[in-house]
């Protein structure tokens, strides 16, 4: 064998051994990059993601069971000095109220919604409450926290029995109330509570 010919075999069985190098290394994982979600989207897991570009808020709710209308506002919930109210219905209820279901005086099922109202003179969260309209008999005052914010849960009475959950946006002189109405029937209070605790749970302020 002459040397050119020992020079070829060299390099092609170096160019073998780098090559099953190569294909032995494992490969790099690809990075998980979170989706990016329009207000309403849903995720696979059965969150849905509400934000407010108005009010600079953002919460998620159980996409797969619910759905969020603000057109479908109960008669009972937000005030004369709200300024918006956000309802979160089951889709079997949301559909019923746009057939007409509940027109003509029938009670309205158990839901959840999100207000907010003004504050223009910085009252303390107790003391707002005590002065608005949104609330009748109200009893079981607890501090909690919410979106790190300080906040208080409590119930009121009324048409519902409800449980509320009133807390400050740090950036603006405004209230917002999480509350979650129950009328003690078949399993719908169940049903809604967990859409209540998703929205406790994930409810954010973000900066517009």
């Amino acid at each position: 064998m002459n040397t050119q010919t020992q020079s070829l075999v060299r390099f092609l069985l170096f160019s073998l051994v780098a090559a099953s190098a190569i294909a032995c290394q494992p490969e790099e994982p690809i990075a998980n990059t979170p989706p990016v979600h329009s207000p309403g989207n849903s995720i696979s897991d059965g969150r849905g993601i509400y934000q407010s570009d108005r009010f600079d808020f953002q919460f998620s709710y159980p996409s797969d069971e619910f759905t969020i209308d603000e057109t479908l506002t109960a008669p009972n919930n937000g005030a004369a000095s709200s300024l918006a109210t956000v309802d979160i219905w089951t889709k079997e209820h949301a559909q019923k109220i746009k057939s007409g279901a509940y027109e003509g005086g029938a009670e309205y099922p158990a839901n959840v919604s999100i207000t907010v109202s003004e504050n223009p003179q910085n009252l303390s969260l107790r003391a707002w409450v005590e002065q608005s309209n949104q609330f009748s008999i109200t009893r079981d005052f607890q501090d909690t926290t919410v979106a790190g914010q300080s906040a208080i849960a409590f119930q009121s009475s009324g048409l519902y029995e409800n449980d509320h959950l009133v807390f400050a946006n740090p950036d603006r002189s405004e209230i917002v109330t999480v509350t979650f109405s129950k009328i003690d029937y078949g399993n719908h209070d169940a049903t809604y509570q967990k859409a209540f605790e998703q929205v406790k749970r994930s409810f954010t302020f973000v900066k517009g």
